[in-house]
Formats: C-alpha cells, sequence, structure tokens
C-alpha cells in the first residue's frame, strides 16, 4: 500500500509517460498500415480506441471492486484483456515470418513523378 502522496504523484507521471510512448509508437506504426490518403483517418481510429479502451478497463476495475468488494475480478478480467492482446499480435508476427505482408496497401499504387 502507498501512503506517500508524492510517491503517487512519482508513479502516476511515470504511467503518463510511458502510456504516452506506446501510443506515439502506435500511431507510428499505423502509417506502415494503411494508404497514405486515408492516414489522419486511421491514427485518429487507433487513438481513439486506445484511448477508450484505456477508460473502459479502469471502468471495469472500478466496477469489478463495486460489484465484489476486492481487484480480483479486475484483475482477472485485466489478464484476459492481456492474453487476448498477445494471441493478436502473435497472429501478426505468424503472418510477417510466413512471408506475407502486413501493409495493406502497395506502394506501387501510388504516383509518383
Amino acid at each position: 500500500m502507498i501512503d506517500n502522496h508524492v510517491l503517487i504523484w512519482v508513479l502516476t507521471v511515470l504511467f503518463g509517460l510511458v502510456f504516452s510512448g506506446v501510443m506515439v509508437s502506435i500511431i507510428t506504426s499505423t502509417r506502415e498500415f494503411i494508404p497514405p490518403r486515408i492516414g489522419a483517418r486511421g491514427m485518429a481510429m487507433i487513438g481513439l480506441f486506445g484511448w477508450c479502451g484505456m477508460g473502459f478497463g479502469g471502468f471495469l476495475g472500478v466496477a469489478g471492486y463495486d460489484w465484489t468488494g476486492n481487484y480480483h475480478l479486475a484483475f482477472t478480467l485485466a489478464v484476459a484483456a492481456g492474453l487476448i492482446n498477445l494471441a493478436i499480435l502473435l497472429g501478426f508476427t505468424r503472418r510477417i515470418h510466413r512471408g506475407g505482408s502486413m501493409k495493406l496497401w502497395r506502394r506501387s499504387t501510388l504516383v509518383t513523378r
């Protein structure tokens, strides 16, 4: 249990820095997978789902605590969500290693003059 408010603020700042780094890397990676003509829309959708997912996860944690009086349900749901995310990433990795491209568009379709 953390009783020191300064330590809580330090942890909050570190979490914010790490999560913002994750979101920036996800948005940067998105540019590689979608065509430039819909780049802004794709990055906005990725940001939307990322931030909504984080908000929904916080809601589920509090709701689980309210329903059960402890955090066991919240941690169980967090582990389940993490395992689902890992399964999705493993599927992407297998597709890339089999020689399949993750790109949803081809550079050769771009008009260059």
